[in-house]
């Protein structure tokens, strides 16, 4: 619904931006979380299933979920292949497979848009930190890393800064737009990024 917006995106600064940010205007932001987390969370709990992924076990399927969905997030066929940039629906799948270090990615990002005022930064600054707060815990915790979700969340890292590069680019300008300098204020031009 915000697509329709002439110079504002449907992802999670254009939901902060001044004049949206209404419960109405959350939807986009919650419908791309919850696709890739209902299904994901729902093969957390049934386990392998007949068929497809009836060899794969969890956590393996829901990362191959997970990758499905963002996948067809950034990339939709309905759109001309042109969608979001996949924050939202990779901490959805995330959340589903690792939910106390998600939680303390929440942390992260809040605590970098509230400092800097670039939800850009707080999702590149969280695709950075994730792989690496995921092998400090694994490491203390078990004594060893699990390779596969360690490699999944640098390439989910990686994906994710790939998406952001033209914020980085006006990060590293100075020009990425604020929270608060409204739709299309500020230099940026109000470009999504979420």
């Amino acid at each position: 619904m915000l697509r329709f917006y002439a110079r504002v995106g449907c992802g999670l600064h254009s939901v902060l931006l001044p004049g949206f940010g209404r419960v109405f205007d959350w939807q986009p932001v919650l419908i791309d979380f919850l696709k890739a987390f209902v299904p994901v969370l729902l093969l957390r709990i049934l386990g392998p299933l007949p068929g497809v992924f009836h060899a794969l076990e969890f956590p393996l399927s829901g990362m191959v979920v997970l990758a499905g969905v963002v996948i067809g997030h950034v990339f939709p066929l309905y759109f001309s292949f042109r969608g979001g940039k996949g924050v939202a629906a990779l901490a959805g799948g995330w959340f589903a497979i690792l939910p106390l270090e998600c939680a303390a990615a929440v942390l992260v990002f809040a605590a970098v848009v509230g400092i800097f005022r670039r939800v850009s930064l707080g999702a590149v600054t969280v695709a950075v930190f994730l792989p690496v707060f995921y092998c400090i815990r694994a490491a203390v915790r078990f004594g060893a890393v699990d390779l596969l979700p360690a490699a999944a969340l640098l390439l989910s890292g990686i994906f994710i800064l790939w998406t952001h590069r033209a914020n980085i680019g006006r990060l590293l300008r100075g020009t990425e737009p604020a929270l608060g300098a409204g739709a299309g204020g500020g230099t940026g031009g109000g470009k999504d990024v979420k």
